[in-house]
């Protein structure tokens, strides 16, 4: 599989469309690579630069690096690292075949290990998701996958040459 990097545009309805922004035009703000492969290529153990305005409000901005660990036709996993701490977010994204065409799942996995992280996963919900933030967080995710419908059957088409 090649795995096309999400630099770049993409052809929507005949317009030229940044590919992360169209996936959520409204809170997408950049992505690009803070590291690559050695050989220049995208896929485990490059780190993906995102900044991102739940709801369009500046006091949701996520700005992160992200360490991809898994990016394959069954999945995409990447693990964002905040202030510097590696481990207490997980994002997983799941693709399988149905009859319909593909299932998609995402997931946030968020805490730390273990007794510590027991005892600190209040303390932090509360920090990096107060409820408003979570709310905007989770409309965020309904909006990217609604979006899904209206560019990726063509940008398939496009960039593979094959119909879904």
């Amino acid at each position: 599989m090649v795995v096309r990097p999400p630099e770049g545009t993409v052809d929507i309805a005949g317009m030229r469309v940044n590919r992360y922004r169209a996936w959520h035009p409204a809170d997408h703000v950049h992505v690009s690579y803070a590291r690559r492969l050695p050989d220049g290529s995208v896929g485990p153990g490059a780190v993906l630069r995102l900044r991102e305005m739940l709801g369009g409000n500046p006091r949701f901005t996520v700005n992160v690096r992200s360490v991809i660990e898994k990016l394959d036709e069954e999945g995409f996993i990447h693990n964002p690292i905040f202030h510097g701490i590696k481990g207490l977010v997980r994002m997983e994204y799941r693709f399988r075949r149905v009859l319909e065409g593909t299932a998609y799942e995402n997931c946030l996995v968020f805490g730390a290990p273990g007794a510590l992280g027991r005892t600190l996963h209040p303390i932090l919900e509360r920090i990096a998701f107060p409820p408003l933030k979570g709310r905007f967080w989770l409309r965020h995710n309904v909006e990217e996958v609604g979006a899904l419908e209206h560019f990726l059957p063509q940008l398939y088409r496009t960039e593979t040459g094959l119909t879904a």
